[in-house]
């Protein structure tokens, strides 16, 4: 049986590029998905309808809605117009949830 010998050097740590006051739950990108959500289930829409009115797969809403894709500019125009909102509303609610008043 061969003996092995431990070291106790320091392990060496790789630096994180979070923020150390970052908090998820105040990034308005972290809200999206659910206000996306709660838009869609306000107009009483299914995840296929407003994915027609959107001219876009239902898994793409899907995603938007689980936050499994992360939407480029020109897709949260989309999103706000086919929700019947301005972009300043659907940003402004995931600010609004992000600031802690929702």
């Amino acid at each position: 049986m061969e003996v092995v010998e431990t070291v106790s050097e320091p392990i060496m740590t790789v630096p994180i590029a979070i923020p150390a006051r970052y908090r998820p739950a105040c990034d308005v990108l972290f809200w999206l998905p659910f206000v996306v959500w709660y838009l869609r289930v306000r107009m009483g829409l299914s995840q296929a309808q407003l994915a027609r009115v959107l001219h876009k797969p239902r898994t793409h809403v899907c995603k938007i809605e689980t936050n499994k894709a992360t939407p480029i500019m020109g897709t949260l125009f989309e999103y706000a117009d086919g929700l019947g909102v301005s972009m300043r509303e659907l940003l402004g609610l995931c600010e609004w949830m992000a600031k802690g008043d929702g």
